[in-house]
């Protein structure tokens, strides 16, 4: 036996909106920044290497967890939706949203959640209301803003974009782009 360090919740897999826009001609990216507690709590303990910026904020792509009745690739679709309306107030249909290929484990040493990439065009970045929000304070007060994607992908090597599945749902779409997938 060891000790072994293990994340459990009641709700375990997650949906992560990869929401698109031609603007001006240039693919773009939706992306929000909102409060996340944990990092609060870095600064309490001893880092191997300190923070540069330390903030309790960062820019991701959104995303929820699937909840009970969420199942399968349809259960996927509705919570892709309702994540849209609730941290973007962008109304997306389900059926708006494709599933990309792959759905890796976000961090397997610590947590057994499953990632699944839903992408989704917008055709009017301007056509959106305030996110309706889930009661958390953690969705209080978050920013939503449109990046291009080669910006987005500059943000992730500089350090901005600090978001793990951020960076790989902005290197897939990149991907995608290259391959002629995202017209």
């Amino acid at each position: 036996p060891y000790v072994y360090d293990a994340v459990l919740r009641k709700w375990l897999d997650a949906v992560v909106l990869v929401l698109t826009a031609r603007i001006e001609g240039v693919l773009s990216v939706c992306l929000r920044n909102c409060i996340r507690p944990p990092l609060v709590l870095r600064e309490e303990f001893a880092l191997p290497v300190p923070d540069q910026r330390p903030s309790c904020t960062l820019w991701e792509v959104p995303a929820g967890l699937l909840e009970e009745g969420d199942v399968g690739i349809a259960g996927i679709k509705n919570r892709a939706a309702a994540e849209a309306l609730e941290e973007t107030g962008y109304p997306i249909p389900a059926d708006d949203f494709a599933l990309l290929p792959g759905a890796p484990f976000l961090s397997p040493g610590v947590i057994p959640e499953r990632i699944h990439f839903a992408h989704a065009a917008v055709a009017d970045v301007h056509r959106r209301s305030n996110p309706t929000g889930d009661g958390s304070p953690v969705e209080d007060g978050a920013i939503v803003k449109w990046f291009a994607l080669g910006e987005a992908l500059t943000m992730c090597e500089r350090g901005v974009i600090a978001d793990t599945k951020t960076e790989l749902a902005l290197r897939r779409l990149a991907d995608r782009e290259r391959r002629g997938e995202n017209r």
